[in-house]
């Protein structure tokens, strides 16, 4: 059988903590200012991951966005995730993965 590697698909797969799925994980809708951060400062607006991926106005909106307790921004499935709460640990994870 053919290993998954979760750490690399970024797009399809999610690897937290446990810890963070604990304190909660919802699934919503967007909403206008949306921004998930991909890098040490860096963010990019959901608006702008649906444009450069060609989502169409239709579709935005069922779109799934994956957020903490807080209602940051974690995941928006198969575009983009977060790289600030993904999970280094390769032990006491939870992997996601997203199925259309």
């Amino acid at each position: 059988p053919k290993k998954i590697c979760f750490y690399k698909d970024r797009i399809n797969y999610f690897v937290l903590s446990c810890q963070l799925f604990k304190k909660g994980i919802y699934v919503r809708s967007r909403k206008p200012g949306d921004r998930i951060k991909v890098c040490n400062s860096m963010s990019k607006t959901v608006k702008n991951i649906f444009i450069n991926n060609k989502i169409p106005n239709i579709e935005k909106d069922k779109f799934p966005i994956i957020t903490d307790r807080l209602d940051n921004v974690i995941w928006v499935p198969g575009l983009e995730r977060s790289k600030e709460v993904a999970s280094n640990n390769k032990s006491d994870n939870i992997a996601i993965k997203y199925i259309i």
